[in-house]
């Protein structure tokens, strides 16, 4: 089972540098397929990103792609709503977070499918000011 955990973790990691959203990919492996408790799932999720993200930033940092007040602007976000969530999901019991966490993918699945947006360029800068 280890092996084929490693194999999906690396189809993965591949899905995620083609921009697929694979944070809910790997969570649902390891949940449905893997026998992981839910909480254990997310935060090797948020592991997982720590190497997938650490590597695209290293990336961009090399062909000055970085917009730091945008990197600012989230980082700041993303610890608020971090410690926000871990309190909540400590209030809940573990099957409201599963129930939750599902309903959140299918719905954020389901507007990706139906949106009519065009997707940005990617050689154009953000709109940050």
């Amino acid at each position: 089972m280890q092996i084929l955990n490693i194999i999906a973790a690396f189809i993965i990691a591949i899905l995620s540098g083609m921009g697929i959203g694979s944070g809910g990919l790997f969570t649902i492996w390891l949940t449905a397929v893997a026998g992981t408790t839910q909480l254990a799932a997310q935060g090797l999720n948020l592991l997982f990103f720590l190497f997938s993200g650490g590597s695209s930033m290293a990336v961009h940092i090399g062909k000055r792609k970085i917009y730091w007040k945008a990197i600012l602007i989230l980082t700041v976000s993303g610890i608020v709503g971090t410690l926000a969530g871990s309190f909540v999901a400590g209030l809940l019991p573990v099957g409201a977070i599963r129930t939750i966490f599902g309903a959140t993918l299918m719905i954020s699945g389901i507007a990706s499918l139906f949106s009519g947006k065009k997707r940005r360029d990617p050689n154009e800068s953000p709109q940050i000011k």
